[in-house]
């Protein structure tokens, strides 16, 4: 799987736990975004948000409802999905923080992140590069959290929603 197929299914993921749009919504969304307006991707578009249970994209500065036939509709808030992504100087998703049980322990709620250039696209400490795995390897073999923290200097929170990341995996 591919870090943009990642990113993808975090979107689906969002868009139906969180907002309530229905699979086949998506699959019409998509569908719309890839024959009408030439999207690759549409997915991964910086500017993909709902509206109840529609989901929209900016194109050419009109908000277009994918899931409703290429309806105009008023510029709405890009939801939260979208801040867990990191694009590019271009627009290009470039890192991602994953949702999950732990992520509120943290005050950003980004403790982990994900990227390709970032130990070869495995789970990292937001901002480091080490990898979820071994806090959680170092923890499960019996070394102190305040003390694993301490020596990655990254605070108590990112370590302990860390290591529920790696447990719930």
């Amino acid at each position: 799987m591919s870090f943009y197929d990642l990113l993808e299914l975090h979107a689906i993921n969002q868009l139906r736990r969180v907002h309530g749009v229905k699979l086949s919504s998506i699959r019409e969304a998509v569908r719309f975004a890839r024959d009408r307006l030439g999207l690759e991707r549409p997915l991964l578009h910086e500017e993909l948000s709902t509206v109840g249970r529609q989901v929209f994209i900016a194109y050419f500065g009109d908000l277009v409802g994918l899931s409703i036939g290429g309806q105009v509709a008023i510029r709405q808030i890009v939801q939260r999905y979208v801040s867990r992504i990191d694009r590019g100087p271009r627009g290009i998703p470039v890192r991602f923080y994953p949702d999950f049980r732990g992520v509120e322990l943290v005050e950003d709620q980004k403790p982990v992140s994900i990227s390709p250039m970032v130990a070869f696209g495995r789970p990292t400490l937001a901002g480091t590069s080490v990898r979820t795995s071994v806090v959680a390897a170092r923890v499960d073999a019996g070394e102190p959290m305040d003390a694993v923290a301490e020596e990655y200097a990254v605070p108590l929170a990112v370590v302990e929603s860390a290591v529920l990341y790696e447990r719930a995996a």
